[in-house]
């Protein structure tokens, strides 16, 4: 059973991952970098690393990804500019 709940998140982060890389929008792609590593981090959780996925999901997670938020909406911002 333990196998399967593992191998479910990774394939879930693969698959985030993927749509991340190929996403046309970036608050999609930054939106779907935020499951993938939320995944990552319950993954870390789940196996008893509870330092690592904490860390993970409060740092990588939460700060990173509001980083790429609010640079992505800069961009947007400067790019209107230019036009």
């Amino acid at each position: 059973m333990m196998d399967y709940v593992i191998l479910s998140f990774l394939v879930i982060a693969i698959v985030l991952a993927v749509l991340a890389l190929d996403a046309e929008q970036r608050m999609l792609a930054i939106i779907s970098l935020e499951g993938c590593t939320v995944c990552v981090g319950l993954l870390f959780l789940y196996v008893g690393a509870l330092y690592v996925g904490v860390f993970h999901l409060l740092i990588y997670t939460g700060v990173l990804t509001v980083l790429f938020a609010v640079s992505s909406n800069y961009l947007d911002k400067e790019e209107m500019k230019n036009e």
